[in-house]
């Protein structure tokens, strides 16, 4: 009934663990760019259990009013190889778990939940008024869905994507008198896909492109500035490499031997 400067989104029970970003914005008509709003995780006594984020919002609300806000969540790592290993030949397949309603504090009139697959090629999923279409599937919609709810969702699919992580990563930046900066990382990388079961053939590997999920390269992204760059991996050998000026920055490319 009263005006409104904020509202409380809930971190989902299923994903909390995984929850690496969250972001908000809102645009209004006639603006070119969207605004971002200001996200501060805070406490409900009355749910100690449950991970809960402030949202501001750049004016009030009033009574009757409405304002479409995007809130995006980041969550790596919450898809899991199934099965967790496979041979050279084989293609991956990953598993996620999550919630097909929207998990909220507040009474939700309608949710509508979509899952884009990276491929065409799905096992299984859960079948609750659920439709189906190349590589998306889409629940709901959901009316009327009380606050707090959850509702199972298993998607398992072909995934030959290389799920390259970095385990460590060590920046040493040095500051120069005459005005230069010198950048040096050592950065510790490993797949975490499924795991190779049996013996590895570079043969097969470089006639017949078997092993379709491994890390065949690996990009970053340097300052547009970026001078003297030098790169060597932990034998002292990275077997190609392409370092270009791409607009407003340096991009590098490595093969792995």
């Amino acid at each position: 009934k009263d005006s409104v400067r904020s509202f409380l989104f809930a971190a989902d029970p299923s994903l909390t663990d995984s929850l690496s970003f969250i972001g908000a914005v809102t645009k209004s008509s006639g603006d070119d760019e969207p605004t971002q709003l200001k996200v501060t995780e805070t406490k409900v006594t009355s749910h100690s259990g449950v991970t809960f984020y402030r949202i501001d919002l750049p004016s009030n609300l009033g009574s009757g009013s409405s304002i479409n806000v995007d809130v995006e969540t980041v969550f790596p790592h919450s898809l899991q190889p199934y099965p967790q290993s496979i041979t050279q030949a084989e293609k991956q397949f990953v598993k996620f778990s999550g919630n097909r309603l929207f998990y909220s504090p507040y009474k939700t009139n309608s949710v509508t939940t979509e899952v884009q697959c990276s491929s065409g090629t799905i096992e299984s999923y859960t079948k609750v008024k659920a439709t189906t279409s190349d590589n998306t599937i889409t629940y709901g919609p959901y009316e009327d869905v009380q606050k707090f709810s959850e509702g199972e969702l298993v998607v398992h699919y072909e995934n030959n994507g290389p799920f390259l992580t970095i385990t460590q990563l060590d920046r040493l930046i040095e500051l120069s008198h005459w005005g230069n900066i010198a950048v040096e990382e050592t950065v510790d990388i490993r797949h975490t896909g499924a795991l190779l079961k049996g013996p590895f053939s570079r043969y097969d590997y470089q006639r017949n492109q078997d092993g379709q999920s491994s890390v065949k390269s690996f990009k970053t992204v340097l300052p547009a500035s970026a001078r003297d760059v030098y790169y060597r991996d932990e034998i002292g050998n990275i077997s190609t490499s392409n370092l270009r000026d791409v607009e407003d920055m340096v991009e590098l490319e490595l093969k792995p031997p």
